[in-house]
């Protein structure tokens, strides 16, 4: 009996997909009650999963220099801030810690860490990740600017746009 090569039809289903067309706004609008959840004490992550060039760093990071192209990074932090103010004012109290990792080729790197030795995973462990307490939304960008600078990028001819294929 010989054995015949079958295929698996996989069915995928997905609460939402962007189109080039959206904006950072919208992007940000979907996403921000995610924001609120995690104001509420909720855990919250979001993964931000596509083809090299798809948009992933842009919809993350967006552009620095425009506040109408802020990614979603800038967005949420900006909203947790804003919460905080208000909710200072009625008396509460917070201390507002931040860390950037990323996982590149199945790694998880610190991106705070301003060396080669950035790695803080053991297997699915992340172990003793930096942190930096900051109390505005000012306060945060230079963590913010240097955890984008300590991403990996790597070439790759797919792409032009992609931050795996420059730098």
């Amino acid at each position: 009996m010989g054995s015949k090569d079958t295929q698996i039809k996989e069915t995928f289903h997905f609460d939402r997909i962007f189109k080039q067309s959206d904006n950072q706004e919208e992007v940000f609008k979907e996403i921000s009650q995610l924001v609120q959840s995690a104001l509420d004490g909720y855990k919250v992550c979001i993964f931000a999963y596509g083809q090299t060039g798809s948009g992933k760093t842009y919809t993350m990071e967006g552009d620095y220099l425009n506040p109408n192209s802020q990614g979603i990074i800038q967005r949420s932090s900006e909203k947790i801030f804003l919460a905080a103010k208000e909710l200072k004012k009625q008396g509460w109290e917070f201390k507002i810690k931040i860390s950037f990792q990323e996982i590149y080729l199945d790694t998880v790197r610190d991106l705070l860490l301003d060396s080669e030795d950035n790695i803080i995973s053991k297997g699915s462990k992340i172990e003793n990740p930096t942190t930096f307490e900051v109390s505005s939304y000012e306060g945060m960008l230079p963590y913010l600017k240097l955890a984008t600078n300590n991403r990996v990028v790597a070439e790759t001819k797919c792409n032009e746009l992609s931050s795996r294929s420059h730098r």
